[in-house]
Formats: structure tokens, C-alpha cells, sequence
């Protein structure tokens, strides 16, 4: 922690403003101030910006006749300021400094300080810088991580093999080693050359392997998991509805498939039922027609 309040200081400090910047941005937003053209020092002086100090020299006197409060009182002002201006351009780093922020554009006055303005980020890309930087912090501890648990697999494997010659027996093609004044038990198969760590309370192997790490992937990083969190909680839940609307088709079909096995079956021995009342209906009609015909032959006779 210590560490990064260090670094951050350092690095407020290396952005903060020489005595020589803050002089240059006085006497840039005082001349902007005086001057509504905006115009630069080496305008003012009308001279290139690669001139000699002699040529600045030169100019300067011209200006400061023209400028002199005795012949022109309303430029006292801007009288001052063309010495101050001189007095930078003479001098190499704060001419280097003045070219610098000429080039690449001058703070400007923020409340208590001189801020660039030349680009302000707004919030969605404030969000989305801070979203990458994390991202890639996230996947860097993640890559640390599996080194470091691959490492200490690794060193396990070292260790069981270093002290091999210190196996006080074996299990077949496996040899049980334990390292001296040390609490594991490391089993070493000489075949496969596997080694295991051996939990005696169990009697259980676990294999120890840097391969059984598993590799870091995008999709572990904080890049893929929290889009994927917010849209899962967006829109999940239309997508969990449809295997619920399947499984309750699924077991109405199942109620419907119930209800006609139950119906055949209810069928199936009503059948009996209606087919012996069919047969008591037939035999009640063939003894009705029998009973009729010997009535019809005596009524013939007496005829």
C-alpha cells in the first residue's frame, strides 16, 4: 500500500507545474486579456518563431518605442508584458517551454489551477476506460495466479521426487514417500512417474499435476463475465421461460397420454357389460317373434 501512495505521489508531482509554466500561462492569458486576436509573442514582436535572440533584441527595442507609456499612456500594460515576453524568449528552457505549449495548446485557468481543456472524456468513456483497465488488472492477477498454482504443483513435485530414495514402502509400481520432518505423504508411481499427494486419515491419492491447473481464459476475465452478468439479468429470464413452458407441455401431453390409457382400460371392461346387454336384448326379440308365430297359424285355422 505504501508502494502505490509512493507511486501516486510521484506521479502528482511529475504532473504539476514548474514556477517557469505558471509565469508563461500569466503572461499568455494577460496578453489574450489585452490583445482580443489572440495573438502569439512572436506575433507581437513580428518575428518568425526560429529567430536569433538578436533579432528578438531588435524587435524589441522597435516595440518598446512604440509601446512606451510616455508616447502612448493606454499601453502601459501591454508595455509591461513585452518585457516579460522578452524576458522568456531570451532564455532557453522557457522558450523551449513556450514552443512546447505553442504547439500542443495551453491550459487554461480552472478555479484553483491550470488545467488542459483540450479534451474532456465524458462519463460513457470515463466508464469504459476504467471498464478496460480493470478488465486487464483483473486478467493479469488471473495469469499471476495460475503461474503461481502451477509453480507450487511444480515444487511438490520436486520435493516427492528429490526425496524418492527415502520411500518407506510401496503399493505395487507406486513407492509412499515421506519427507523428512515434513507432514505430507507423497505417493510416486515409477511407471508413470505421477505423483500424488497421499491423505493417510482417507487412504486417497490426489494427483499433483501443473496440468490440472486450468489454463486463464477470456471468458474467467472480468471483460466477459460482467457484460455477461447484466445481460443475463436483463434478459434471462425470457430465455429461462421457455424450457419451463416445455416441461409443462411436456407433462400436460404426459396427463393427456394418462387420461386415454385410463379411458381404454375403463373401456376395456366396460365392453363385457354392453355386449351381454346386447345379448339379453336379442334374446328378448327372437321370443317375442316366437311367441307370435303359433298365434298367427291358429287365427288361420279358425278362418
Amino acid at each position: 500500500m505504501s508502494r502505490i501512495f509512493i507511486l501516486l505521489l510521484l506521479f502528482g508531482v511529475c504532473l504539476a507545474w514548474t514556477s517557469s509554466d505558471l509565469e508563461i500561462f500569466r503572461v499568455v492569458d494577460s496578453l489574450k486579456s489585452i490583445l482580443k486576436n489572440k495573438a502569439t509573442f512572436y506575433e507581437l514582436l513580428e518575428v518568425p518563431t526560429k529567430a536569433s535572440i538578436k533579432e528578438i533584441n531588435r524587435a524589441y527595442r522597435k516595440k518598446s518605442i512604440l509601446y512606451h507609456p510616455d508616447k502612448n499612456p493606454k499601453s502601459k500594460e501591454l508595455y509591461t508584458l513585452l518585457g516579460l515576453i522578452v524576458n522568456i524568449l531570451r532564455n532557453t528552457e522557457t522558450r523551449k517551454r513556450y514552443d512546447y505549449f505553442l504547439k500542443n495548446g495551453f491550459p487554461r485557468w480552472k478555479g484553483t489551477g491550470y488545467l488542459y481543456s483540450r479534451y474532456r472524456p465524458g462519463l460513457g468513456a470515463v466508464l469504459v476506460l476504467l471498464f478496460l483497465l480493470i478488465s486487464i488488472a483483473h486478467f493479469v492477477m488471473l495469469v499471476i495466479s495460475s503461474k503461481r498454482q502451477k509453480k507450487i504443483m511444480q515444487d511438490h513435485i520436486d520435493i516427492a521426487r528429490q526425496h524418492e530414495s527415502y520411500a518407506t514402502s510401496a503399493r505395487g509400481s507406486k513407492r509412499i514417500v515421506q519427507v523428512p520432518g515434513g507432514r505430507r505423504i507423497y505417493t510416486v508411481d515409477s511407471i508413470t512417474g505421477q505423483v500424488c499427494i497421499l491423505d493417510p486419515s482417507s487412504n486417497i491419492e490426489y494427483l499433483v499435476s501443473p496440468d490440472s491447473v486450468a489454463s486463464v481464459k477470456i471468458s474467467d476475465t472480468f471483460f466477459y463475465r460482467l457484460p455477461r452478468f447484466i445481460v443475463w439479468n436483463a434478459f434471462g429470464r425470457w430465455f429461462a421461460r421457455a424450457p419451463a413452458s416445455s416441461e409443462d407441455t411436456d407433462s400436460d401431453g404426459q396427463m393427456e397420454d394418462e387420461e386415454k390409457s385410463d379411458s381404454v382400460h375403463k373401456s376395456s371392461f366396460s365392453s363385457p357389460s354392453k355386449k351381454e346387454a346386447s345379448i339379453k336384448a336379442g334374446k328378448r326379440r327372437m321370443k317375442r317373434r316366437a311367441n307370435r308365430i303359433p298365434l298367427s297359424k291358429n287365427t288361420n285355422r279358425e278362418n
